[in-house]
C-alpha cells in the first residue's frame, strides 16, 4: 500500500534541516496544506521554494513549508 509507505516516514522540520536542493520532496504547512515542493536557488544565489501544479508547471511559493518529508516511490506496474 502506498499510503502504508507514507504513514511511517518522519516529518523533518525545516528549521532543523532543509531536503536537497533541487529535489522534489513532500511540503506540510502550518495551515494543514500539503504540496509538492522542491527548495533551491537563482542566478543570484536567493534561495527559494517552489511548488509544483498538477499541470506539470511550477509556481514560487510566498513562504516555504514548516515541515518536509522524502516523497514515497512511485508504484510498481505490475502492482497497479
Amino acid at each position: 500500500m502506498i499510503l502504508t509507505n507514507i504513514a511511517f516516514r518522519s516529518w523533518i522540520r525545516t528549521k532543523d534541516k532543509l531536503p536537497p536542493r533541487y529535489k522534489y520532496v513532500l511540503g506540510l504547512y502550518e495551515s494543514g496544506n500539503m504540496a509538492v515542493v522542491c527548495w533551491f536557488d537563482n542566478d543570484e544565489g536567493l534561495l527559494f521554494w517552489r511548488s509544483m501544479c498538477d499541470d506539470g508547471w511550477e509556481s514560487d511559493c510566498d513562504n516555504g513549508p514548516d515541515y518536509w518529508m522524502p516523497l514515497p516511490l512511485p508504484p510498481e506496474e505490475n502492482k497497479i
